[in-house]
Formats: structure tokens, C-alpha cells, sequence
């Protein structure tokens, strides 16, 4: 993790005030309350747990307003983790609609969800590292349920445009 620069210590300051608040308010350890608190505090309008985000948890919107997050690990620890990071781009106001962030947005997004989960960097990194390892066996499973997946996320309201970002 690098936060060598003062502005960079700064915003280390300010994403662990946020998750300290967040902690007392909310149960972090419940992926209900994760996805409560990113609707209720930061006003995220969709908290969605899809296969088609087997690969990699998305969060989708602009610095301003993130409008959806999805995630799906086969692993709950997993998923607390890469939710929690998810909300940490919407927190640390990252432009999230692109595919490659910066290593430093990374780093802050997994920051925060270290400090909002109350755990170490180490087992932050570690399940992150683990949920890549169990998206191999989902590779083959998601073309074959793709289209009902995309039909129930359009049920919900959520446009092709949106989808097609997953």
C-alpha cells in the first residue's frame, strides 16, 4: 500500500474515518447491511449479486454518484471482502466506470475495506487473491446462464448499456 505524499496520507486519513463511522453504524459482517449501507450513505441505486461478476466485482457510475455495484464470489468471505472494496471506489470518489483503475485507486479501495471489515491488509489481499482463484471453475458455467442472468437484471430495471459494462 502506498501512501508516501502527504494528500495520499490525507485520504488514508479520511477513508479510515469513514469506515470507522460506517462500523459503528452498520453490521459489516452481513453482505444485507453492506449493501444497505451503500444505498442509504452513498445513495447507490442497484447493490447486485450476479454470476456475470464472477471475474471481477464492478461498481458503475461517476465520481459523483455511483448508480450500481455488482459482485458474486462462490465464497461469502469473498464477497464481504470484494463488496466492501467496491464501496470503497464509491467512497474514495473514484471514476468508476472503466475498466483499469489506477494500482493507487486499487489501493485505496482495498484500504477501505480492510479498515471498514476490521481486518488486516494481509487477509484483505489474501481473500481478494482467493475469490480470482475460485472465479476458474466459473468460466465454463457462466455462458450457459448468461442470457437468464441478463433477463433477470433487466426485470430489475437495469438497462443493456449497464449489463453490457459486467
Amino acid at each position: 500500500m502506498t501512501f508516501s505524499s502527504q494528500n495520499n496520507l490525507d485520504i488514508k486519513a479520511k477513508l479510515r474515518d469513514e469506515a470507522l463511522r460506517l462500523r459503528d453504524k452498520y453490521d459489516v459482517s452481513s453482505l444485507a447491511d453492506l449493501e444497505r449501507l451503500a444505498k442509504e450513505e452513498y445513495g447507490v441505486r442497484e447493490v447486485v449479486r450476479t454470476p456475470l461478476a464472477y471475474k471481477c466485482p464492478v461498481t458503475i457510475g461517476s465520481r459523483s454518484c455511483a448508480s450500481h455495484i455488482f459482485y458474486y464470489s462462490l465464497s461469502r468471505e469473498v464477497e464481504r471482502s470484494s463488496l466492501a472494496h467496491e464501496i470503497g471506489h464509491v467512497v474514495a470518489g473514484h471514476q468508476t466506470n472503466r475498466k483499469n483503475l489506477s494500482g493507487i485507486e486499487e489501493d485505496e479501495a482495498n484500504y477501505f475495506a480492510k479498515e471498514l471489515r476490521g481486518i488486516s491488509s494481509l487477509r484483505q489481499n489474501l481473500t481478494l487473491f482467493l475469490g480470482g482463484s475460485l472465479a476458474v471453475p466459473l468460466t465454463f458455467v457462466v455462458p450457459f446462464i448468461r442470457i437468464s442472468e441478463e433477463i433477470k437484471l433487466k426485470a430489475r430495471g437495469i438497462s443493456d448499456d449497464i449489463i453490457a459494462m459486467i
